[in-house]
């Protein structure tokens, strides 16, 4: 089985753009101008979509056969993404008093980013738990970010690290026999916390060896000009839009 991919993937990649975000810092933005505001919802929402729709291949993929497995594992990650979209949802009214579309789109990502690990040793029910544990801690986790000075636009820590690291956890306190030869147990929860920190701590230690060489041999941010004005022009020469009397260069 490949479900234990989800603790090093997920993790990993969480804890290196943690390391990553640190290390680069904030990044610079023109005045008044909000610091994540996505281009286009419509995308934002085709992108969320197909993603939910590869998980599947992924989490059911894992247990290489079509069989009972994989069909829990694709029920697990139907159930966790759609829990955790209604809990973020429910966090983002408590706070704001409103429920914004690209935020609903996070925590379904939360969500499956949290079952990963855990989709194929939990039942369904089990499953909804820890979407929605998985979407608190993520939602919550921005708190922790905001405290370590850490701008991290694509939100890779708190939906990839916070998520896979609190699924991997929750194995050890929901995981069933009658799923994966793999038994809820303090035994088993005291394995997936120290599995949890090994990877966390390998991945931004290497993270930040590796930003450390390249640094030495190049430059790893653009001047702050471009990023003030944008990096499209000035890496490819176009722009990605073209909205009318948004363009200088078109008749208003």
């Amino acid at each position: 089985m490949d479900f234990a991919g989800g603790i090093v993937i997920h993790t990993a990649a969480g804890f290196s753009a943690l390391a990553t975000a640190k290390y680069l810092g904030k990044r610079k933005m023109p005045a008044g101008e909000p610091e994540s505001s996505p281009a286009s919802l419509p995308l934002v929402a085709l992108g969320a979509g197909l993603l939910w729709f590869g998980w599947f291949g992924f989490n059911a993929g894992g247990a290489y056969a079509a069989d009972a497995l994989a069909a829990y594992a694709f029920t697990n990650t139907m159930l966790a993404g759609s829990i955790a979209m209604l809990v973020w949802m429910f966090w983002e009214w408590r706070e704001s008093g409103r429920a914004s579309f690209s935020g609903v789109l996070v925590g379904a990502v939360a969500g499956l980013a949290t079952i990963t690990p855990a989709s194929g040793y939990v039942e369904p029910m089990a499953a909804l738990a820890i979407g929605a544990l998985g979407a608190t801690a993520c939602y919550h986790a921005k708190h922790v970010q905001k405290a370590l000075g850490i701008d991290d636009t694509l939100e890779v820590w708190r939906a990839h690290g916070v998520g896979g690291m609190t699924g991997a956890i929750l194995i050890g306190v929901l995981a069933s026999s009658h799923i994966n030869k793999v038994e809820a147990s303090v035994g088993q929860l005291g394995i997936q916390v120290l599995a949890v920190a090994i990877v966390a701590i390998y991945a931004s230690v290497i993270t930040l060896i590796l930003l450390k060489i390249l640094d030495a041999f190049g430059v790893l941010r653009v001047p702050d000009a471009i990023q003030m004005s944008g990096l499209d022009k000035a890496e490819t020469g176009e722009s990605a839009y073209h909205l009318w009397g948004m363009d200088r260069s078109l008749p208003k």
